[in-house]
């Protein structure tokens, strides 16, 4: 990698990121260079990947962040931000699809690392380390998208928002914390806006959630199990 390249923010990113867990800061330091990555910079709004164009390997974000989205049925599902430690293109990498799943749409300046499948296939046989949390990753992305079909099944907008409030950790006060703008919530769960507000104007009348200073973020309480009934929502 030439001087220019931002070895501070690819340190920071590297500790985040699960591909390189259990592995010494200075073993991981090696990977660009040794590994052969490219530094890849985008603007707000430029597609970083998409189903037609794309390249088999890794992309680790650095710098800014990105989101995958999903188009279904002439929408846009919100699958996933993208911030420094994030990995993309693990799912297609060691499969026969011709076509990458979802559009990776850049939010800001962003910068990231790409390491082509022959190089990832390198930097896994000689780190033992980084080929079993390949494999945990995988695993922890398929059981969220199992959740996230979950809550899309849902027939009902309430049932959706019960569904979903019931995937979110809560503290030792038994609450969570929604930190998705309304209109993002209100798209990814696949109901109107002013349903979504109604269903939150329910709870917050039942004590079930309270504003936050910003105005963004809600604290939702959740039942004793850590879930939330669709009962909450009953009148």
């Amino acid at each position: 990698m030439n001087r220019s390249f931002p070895s501070a923010a690819y340190g920071r990113a590297a500790a985040k990121c699960r591909l390189f867990e259990g592995l010494p800061a200075q073993v991981t330091a090696s990977f660009p260079e040794r590994y052969g990555a490219s530094l890849r910079e985008y603007s707000r709004g430029d597609v970083v990947f998409s189903p037609d164009s794309f390249q088999k390997g890794l992309g680790l974000i650095i710098r800014g962040s990105a989101t995958a989205v999903k188009k279904a049925a002439g929408r846009e599902i919100r699958m996933s931000k993208l911030t420094p430690g994030s990995l993309f293109g693990m799912a297609c990498l060691y499969s026969d699809v011709e076509r990458f799943a979802t559009e990776i749409r850049a939010n800001n300046a962003c910068v990231l690392v790409f390491w082509k499948k022959a190089d990832v296939d390198r930097m896994l046989a000689d780190n033992p380390p980084t080929a079993a949390n390949y494999i945990a990753v995988l695993t922890e992305r398929i059981n969220h998208l199992s959740r996230r079909l979950d809550i899309l099944s849902c027939p009902a907008p309430a049932d959706r928002l019960a569904a979903y409030i019931a995937t979110l950790p809560a503290d030792e006060n038994g609450c969570a914390e929604l930190t998705l703008p309304i209109s993002a919530l209100a798209r990814d769960l696949n109901i109107s806006r002013t349903t979504l507000y109604r269903l939150l104007s329910d709870m917050k009348d039942k004590g079930l959630y309270t504003d936050s200073e910003n105005g963004r973020k809600l604290m939702v309480r959740k039942s004793p199990d850590n879930g939330i009934s669709p009962a909450f929502f009953a009148g």
